[in-house]
């Protein structure tokens, strides 16, 4: 995830994503899906559930094609987001 604007990705389904926390402690909770499973790191709740800086966490993207997922940090808000299509 980063500050600046939403990230978007495209997997096919049952793809590994690796969530790679290297600017702060972070969580990732689910906004919305569409033919797809929600996702969640770390319940997506607040800094006592975080994600420490430097770790990663890998999540298995489940859907059909053509599902999206669209995320945000549970810490930071949903100015750090990202949907992810899956295809």
């Amino acid at each position: 995830m980063s500050a600046d604007g939403t990230n978007e990705l495209t997997v096919p389904p049952d793809t590994e994503v690796t969530f790679d926390f290297q600017a702060a402690d972070h969580t990732v909770v689910t906004d919305n899906t569409i033919n797809a499973d929600p996702i969640n790191i770390n319940n997506g709740n607040g800094e006592h559930d975080a994600v420490p800086l430097g770790q990663k966490k890998v999540v298995t993207i489940k859907g059909d094609n053509g599902g999206e997922i669209s995320y945000h940090c549970g810490i930071h808000g949903t100015f750090m987001n990202g949907i992810i299509h899956i295809s």
